[in-house]
């Protein structure tokens, strides 16, 4: 009989799919069933279909839920509010993790947390991601720039809409921390741009 501690001992990372674990389980009858009895039991933790993640008490590494995010829906990163606070640009602490990524907009409430998807088909969309290493992997999450951009391409404003509100009142960006933009990628950015988002993308520039 195979054991967590077994199945531990197979699967290399914290978060892994069904079939990896048909794979250790593949001298049952019915592999289906023994992985029911083992989120039952808490043992494992079934995020979605298709997708698990062992306990704390199993784990090598403490959770990242930006790793989480990655493999849960991709390809996507990490963006929007999420990594504007992560890089220390805005005071709020976000509990919901906004990714962008090309396939349609989804989101999942799972036992590790409430993660959404936007979508973005824009010719900007491979530009300002960078990797960070978390554990044994890696995740992926927009530079401070592109988190910026995307959350304009969000929330989609008109152009006549005041820009130092916008950033300093409504989103509470720390203006000393924009001063250090990434000025290259921000022209890159704003090739594709239109409206209040090149409006921004412009002021940013010679901030």
């Amino acid at each position: 009989m195979t054991n967590i501690i077994q199945i531990r001992e197979h699967i290399q990372h914290d978060i892994f799919s069904s079939s990896e674990l048909k794979s250790v389980l593949h001298s049952y009858p019915n592999v289906l069933d023994k992985i029911h009895r083992l989120v039952q039991r808490g043992d494992i933790i079934s995020i979605r279909r298709g997708l698990y993640a062992f306990p704390d008490s199993m784990r090598k590494y403490p959770l990242d839920r930006c790793v989480v995010a990655g493999v849960l829906y991709g390809p996507s990163y990490v963006s929007l509010e999420y990594a504007l606070s992560y890089h220390g640009l805005i005071p709020e602490t976000v509990h919901t993790l906004t990714s962008v990524t090309r396939k349609r907009s989804r989101s999942f409430d799972t036992p590790l947390g409430h993660f959404s998807y936007v979508q973005n088909r824009s010719c900007n969309y491979p530009l300002g991601q960078m990797l960070v290493p978390s554990g044994d992997t890696f995740f992926c999450i927009a530079t401070p720039e592109k988190a910026l951009y995307d959350k304009l391409v969000s929330d989609n404003l008109s152009a006549d809409n005041n820009v130092e509100a916008y950033l300093f009142d409504n989103l509470r960006v720390d203006k000393s921390g924009a001063k250090r933009f990434n000025k290259p990628l921000l022209r890159q950015l704003k090739r594709h741009s239109k409206g209040f988002q090149t409006k921004v993308l412009t002021y940013l520039e010679v901030l």
